[in-house]
Parts: structure tokens; C-alpha cells; sequence
């Protein structure tokens, strides 16, 4: 029987399927919307080819891939689209907003990934102008990624930033955040019912950004992922900033919490044994702390 999977974020609109036909295993991947890549293995026994695709199958599901009804899969369209400056177009003077706007596919991506606004370290005050000037083409979208910039183009420390908060109240239907870069970074401190997931990647965390996120009422979050940094590149606050985080009362559906990328090495004895997750990871340096599925966290 034929079983075909499909796996969405904001760079990635895939599918995959496999089909077991006796000795034979029928493997056909590749981006939505196109006939993919087909390839055939044969194995010794009919049980062996079974065994083999159920292998293959929780490897993909491991990797977020969702089951889906084939004739669903051949009618998705791809529903994500990352817009970015290559260093010729800027030394040409086009905008980034120039290119999103023109776009006549924008009102059927649901995700939109932000990358390179500039090569000279300005902030993304004039793009944010302008897509708040066109806020009724961006009502729809429900995954921003914003500063999805490479560190060829500029490193995470160079990234400026702005308050972002007319953003993503211009975005009433947001579900998942993902912000990387937090140099003047602001979020606002309101009430956003829709957001599902938060991601702030940076090089040192601001107190004003951690104190932002303490302070909105996300009733449905339940994934928050910080990287918390170092001092030299902006984190100045103590870790018991972040004790309020392991409280039911804060983000009550709260599942996944990640505090990562820190140099502190008091979250083993400081948070050793907290609320109850399904996922929590810590990670001081390059080292990262045991996920639990179950019960309390345990490092």
C-alpha cells in the first residue's frame, strides 16, 4: 500500500512517499508541486522489504513529516517563500519590498521567511515602514521568519534590528515566530491568542527582549526556543530571569522550552527539576541538556 508523507517549515515544501510491491520498495521525493525522483530497491524477501520501509517511514516521521492522502498531497501548493537581497541586487539599488510586493503569488504563501534587507548594517525600519504601508497583503500569513540572514551576508551580531510589534500586530493570524538577530530588538507587550510557536536567535539576548515575551499574554504558546548568548554580544541579565518560564501560571500550554546557547553554568542545580515538559533542552557552550518526554526534566 502506497503512503505518502508531506514536511512544511519555512524553507522546506516537500513530499515524500513510499510503496512496497513484494520484494520491491518504490521510493518518490521531491518538492510539492513536481513529479519528484523515483527510486526502486529490491530485497531478498517480501518481509525484509516490509521491514525496510517501515524503517524508512519513522525516520521521516522523526524528521517531521506528516502522513497524508496522496490525491491531498498532488493538490498542496507550496505555501512558503523566502524573499532576500543578493549583493548585486542591492549594489543595484533594488528593495526587498520592491521584490515581495511585486510577487503576485504572495497572498497564497502562508509562511514568509525575511532574509538579507541591507549589506551596510542599516536596521529594517524602511522595510517594516513599507510592508506596514501594505498591511492588508500580509494579513494572511501565519509563519514569519525575519533576519534569516547568512553570516556571509552579516553575522547574527551585526543584524539590526527594530520594534517589530506593529509587525506582528498587522499579522493577526500568526502562529509561528522565528526572529534571528536582536540588536534594537522589541517585540511589545500584548496579547497574541494565535501564536503557537517563538524562536529569538541571537548572539546575547537583550533583558528588554526576555522582558517583552514575560510580559505578553501568549494564552497558546507551546514552543519557546532563546538563545541566550554571551555578555560581550548583548545578554546582561541574570538566569533567574528566565525562572518565571518553569511557573503553569505564565504560558499555561507550554510544552517545549528551549534555553540554549548560553555560557552560564548554573542551569544544571538552578533548574534541575521544574514544571513538566515534553521537551526541554538547555545547552551551555555546545552542550546540550537531556530532552524529557515525560514527567519532570531531568539534567
Amino acid at each position: 500500500m502506497k503512503r505518502v508523507f508531506v514536511f512544511q517549515d519555512f524553507k522546506s515544501q516537500k513530499f515524500w512517499s513510499i510503496d512496497v510491491v513484494g520484494t520491491d520498495v518504490t521510493v518518490n521525493y521531491g518538492k510539492l508541486g513536481t513529479d519528484g525522483q523515483t527510486q526502486v530497491k529490491n530485497y531478498s524477501t517480501a518481509e525484509e522489504a516490509e521491514k525496510a520501509a517501515n524503517k524508512l517511514i519513522a525516520e521521516k516521521t522523526k524528521k517531521g513529516y506528516v502522513e497524508t492522502a496522496e490525491e491531498t498531497a498532488r493538490e498542496m501548493k507550496v505555501e512558503a517563500k523566502k524573499y532576500t537581497l543578493s549583493y548585486d541586487e542591492y549594489e543595484n539599488d533594488v528593495r526587498l519590498l520592491d521584490k515581495i510586493l511585486k510577487d503576485k503569488h504572495l497572498p497564497e504563501y502562508k509562511q514568509i521567511t525575511i532574509g538579507c534587507w541591507d549589506y551596510e548594517g542599516e536596521d529594517c525600519s524602511d522595510l517594516l515602514k513599507g510592508i506596514l504601508e501594505n498591511k492588508d497583503k500580509f494579513a494572511h500569513i501565519e509563519g514569519l521568519f525575519w533576519g534569516d540572514i547568512d553570516q556571509e551576508e552579516q553575522e547574527i551580531s551585526w543584524i539590526e534590528q527594530a520594534d517589530l510589534s506593529p509587525l506582528l500586530d498587522a499579522m493577526p493570524k500568526l502562529k509561528d515566530l522565528k526572529i534571528k538577530g536582536t540588536n534594537c530588538l522589541r517585540l511589545g507587550q500584548t496579547s497574541r491568542p494565535e501564536l503557537r510557536s517563538l524562536e529569538i536567535i541571537s548572539g546575547g539576548l537583550p533583558t528588554e527582549v526576555v522582558e517583552d515575551i514575560l510580559a505578553s499574554d501568549f494564552p497558546n504558546l507551546e514552543k519557546l526556543v532563546l538563545y541566550v548568548g554571551v555578555e560581550d554580544y548583548g545578554f546582561e541579565a541574570d538566569i533567574e530571569i528566565f525562572r518565571p518560564l518553569f511557573s503553569k501560571t505564565r504560558f499555561p500550554k507550554l510544552t517545549y522550552l528551549g534555553i540554549v546557547n548560553s555560557e552560564e553554568h548554573q542551569w544544571r542545580s538552578s533548574y534541575g527539576s521544574r514544571r513538566g515538559y515534553s521537551g526541554v533542552r538547555f545547552s551551555e557552550s555546545g552542550k546540550t541538556g537531556s530532552v524529557c518526554r515525560r514527567g519532570r526534566l531531568r539534567l
